[in-house]
């Protein structure tokens, strides 16, 4: 549900509705303040009622997989490019660790589809060594897209993600590059 509101206001912004956009995202925001403290509520009655039980097996270490995968599967979705860039692993690896349902799996899963566009629009730019204003636009939206989204689950789920997120300015300047050539 939130993707589609997320999607509304990159349309309204995009369609050059930017007060409109601005409403929409105020809106969200509220929205999304509101989840999160439900969502705090409901993990704070989880930590009352359990308690953590114990294991006679052995934690699995990084030694024990690949550590450094290269791409990353939430549900039904596994990306395709995210082999240039560890910091899109780690980032959705992280959010992929943290379990989540409903609306801010959905976002997730928005922002790591985005991601992978971007990161995908950028080994097509690099494997051609051309880049129209055309990319470089497409680049700076997806980024934008990207950008929101990580400040939205953040919002949601209580937890500064900006550093997890910071990889996304180097590959469009990667692309901007190319396109200024």
């Amino acid at each position: 549900m939130l993707k589609k509101v997320v999607n509304l206001a990159n349309e309204l912004d995009g369609a050059g509705f930017h007060k409109e956009a601005g409403i929409v995202d105020t809106l969200l925001e509220e929205l999304s303040s509101l989840l999160s403290e439900d969502i705090a509520l409901n993990v704070e009655e989880a930590d009352e009622e359990e308690e953590p039980e114990e294991s006679d097996e052995p934690e699995e270490s990084e030694e024990d997989g690949d550590s450094e995968e290269e791409q990353v599967t939430l549900g039904h979705y596994t990306t395709e490019n995210f082999d240039i860039c560890q910091g899109a692993v780690a980032a959705f690896s992280k959010l992929k660790e943290m379990d989540l349902e409903d609306d801010p799996s959905d976002l997730t899963m928005a922002s790591m589809q985005t991601t992978d566009a971007l990161l995908g629009l950028e080994k097509r730019v690099l494997e051609e060594d051309a880049a129209t204003d055309k990319d470089l636009e497409e680049a700076i939206d997806l980024a934008r897209d990207i950008s929101h989204f990580a400040g939205i689950l953040s919002t949601m789920l209580e937890t500064d993600f900006s550093a997890d997120f910071e990889f996304v300015d180097m590959h469009v300047q990667k692309i901007a590059e190319v396109a200024l050539k």
